[in-house]
Protein backbone atom coordinates (compact mmCIF):
# COMPACT_ATOMS: atom_id res chain seq x y z
CA UNK A 1 0.00 0.00 0.00
CA UNK A 2 1.07 3.29 -0.78
CA UNK A 3 -0.13 6.98 0.21
CA UNK A 4 -1.12 9.31 -2.66
CA UNK A 5 -0.68 12.41 -0.20
CA UNK A 6 1.35 12.53 2.90
CA UNK A 7 -0.39 11.38 6.21
CA UNK A 8 -1.03 13.62 8.65
CA UNK A 9 0.30 12.70 12.15
CA UNK A 10 -2.94 11.15 14.33
CA UNK A 11 -4.78 11.65 10.57
CA UNK A 12 -7.39 9.00 11.03
CA UNK A 13 -6.21 7.00 7.37
CA UNK A 14 -8.75 4.14 8.41
CA UNK A 15 -11.85 2.74 10.13
CA UNK A 16 -12.01 -0.69 11.69
CA UNK A 17 -15.46 -1.40 13.80
CA UNK A 18 -15.03 -2.55 16.74
CA UNK A 19 -17.17 -5.54 16.65
CA UNK A 20 -14.28 -6.58 14.27
CA UNK A 21 -11.25 -6.45 16.52
CA UNK A 22 -9.58 -9.15 17.88
CA UNK A 23 -8.26 -7.49 21.30
CA UNK A 24 -7.71 -8.22 24.47
CA UNK A 25 -10.62 -7.45 26.20
CA UNK A 26 -12.74 -10.00 23.62
CA UNK A 27 -10.45 -12.52 24.59
CA UNK A 28 -10.82 -12.13 28.72
CA UNK A 29 -14.47 -11.72 28.05
CA UNK A 30 -14.86 -14.96 25.78
CA UNK A 31 -17.37 -17.41 27.84
CA UNK A 32 -14.77 -20.50 26.90
CA UNK A 33 -11.38 -19.36 26.24
CA UNK A 34 -11.63 -16.59 28.73
CA UNK A 35 -11.45 -18.97 31.72
CA UNK A 36 -7.69 -20.28 30.84
CA UNK A 37 -7.00 -16.77 30.94
CA UNK A 38 -8.72 -16.31 34.32
CA UNK A 39 -7.59 -19.35 36.01
CA UNK A 40 -3.76 -20.20 34.62
CA UNK A 41 -0.86 -18.73 36.08
CA UNK A 42 0.90 -17.78 32.99
CA UNK A 43 -1.37 -14.83 32.17
CA UNK A 44 -1.46 -13.90 35.46
CA UNK A 45 -1.29 -9.75 35.82
CA UNK A 46 2.53 -10.03 36.90
CA UNK A 47 3.74 -11.47 33.37
CA UNK A 48 4.53 -8.77 31.35
CA UNK A 49 4.32 -10.85 28.02
CA UNK A 50 0.38 -11.12 29.54
CA UNK A 51 -1.00 -9.07 26.66
CA UNK A 52 0.78 -10.46 24.04
CA UNK A 53 -0.01 -14.27 25.24
CA UNK A 54 -3.93 -13.35 25.10
CA UNK A 55 -3.98 -12.06 21.68
CA UNK A 56 -1.82 -14.93 20.63
CA UNK A 57 -3.87 -18.06 21.81
CA UNK A 58 -6.73 -16.00 21.27
CA UNK A 59 -6.01 -15.95 17.61
CA UNK A 60 -5.18 -20.01 17.76
CA UNK A 61 -8.38 -20.37 19.48
CA UNK A 62 -10.49 -18.79 16.78
CA UNK A 63 -8.17 -20.45 13.92
CA UNK A 64 -9.10 -24.26 15.31
CA UNK A 65 -13.13 -23.12 15.33
CA UNK A 66 -12.35 -22.81 11.52
CA UNK A 67 -15.43 -21.58 9.29
CA UNK A 68 -17.08 -21.27 12.84
CA UNK A 69 -15.01 -18.42 14.12
CA UNK A 70 -16.18 -14.83 13.77
CA UNK A 71 -12.99 -13.71 12.29
CA UNK A 72 -12.91 -16.97 10.00
CA UNK A 73 -12.33 -14.58 6.66
CA UNK A 74 -10.26 -12.53 8.63
CA UNK A 75 -7.69 -15.29 9.71
CA UNK A 76 -8.20 -16.86 6.71
CA UNK A 77 -6.63 -14.13 4.42
CA UNK A 78 -3.21 -14.14 6.54
CA UNK A 79 0.07 -15.58 5.56
CA UNK A 80 0.94 -18.59 6.52
CA UNK A 81 4.05 -19.65 7.88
Amino acid sequence: MKAKEPIKHKEMIMAVPYKCLISLDKGLADPDIGIVFAEHELFSIDNPDREQLILCVMLMWETQKGADSFWYHHINMMPEG
